[in-house]
């Protein structure tokens, strides 16, 4: 008898200890909000769908980091905001001609999930932008999250 004893307090201690325990999820989703650019150009009134050949994309004043070194065939692409300040500029060369365009937005801490964290979603307020290739630039979506919707235009 008191072995059955020792034997049901066993299992039940082992059956109590392996439904306690929780599993250790990992975040499986993307915790950077990134903003989505397209290249579009007009034909018949039409926007249609545009790419680059020889792109490069990099920071204002960081011409040492670049995002897109000469990338070729670019339709669109994606750019980090910056979480710290509420601007952020980039120098884009589409073959020999060079522009400048800078985003103005405000930003919100948002909690993606227990596992994942936090991560910082944009709302675009503002853009500017030089006309050496670029024509004209189009908000389409003004909320940058992880996800990946296209955020802007970029009309050639």
């Amino acid at each position: 008898m008191n072995f059955n004893r020792i034997g049901l307090l066993f299992i039940t201690g082992f059956c109590l200890l392996f439904f306690s325990c929780e599993s250790d999820e990992s975040c499986e989703q993307s915790t950077v909000s990134m903003l989505n650019a397209g290249f579009y150009t007009i034909v018949d009134s039409l926007p249609i769908s545009a790419s680059i050949g020889d792109f490069t994309v990099y920071g204002i004043g960081r011409a040492d980091s670049m995002i897109y070194d000469q990338a070729s065939s670019v339709g669109s692409f994606d750019l980090p905001l910056s979480s710290n300040c509420d601007t952020t500029g980039f120098v884009l060369t589409m073959g020999t001609e060079t522009d400048t365009i800078i985003f103005l937005y405000s930003r919100e801490l948002h909690l993606l999930s227990m596992e994942c964290g936090f991560t910082t979603y944009f709302y675009i307020e503002r853009i500017d932008n030089t006309s050496n290739t670029i024509d004209s630039v189009s908000v389409v979506n003004e909320k940058v999250t992880t996800g990946d919707d296209e955020n802007i235009q970029i009309y050639l």
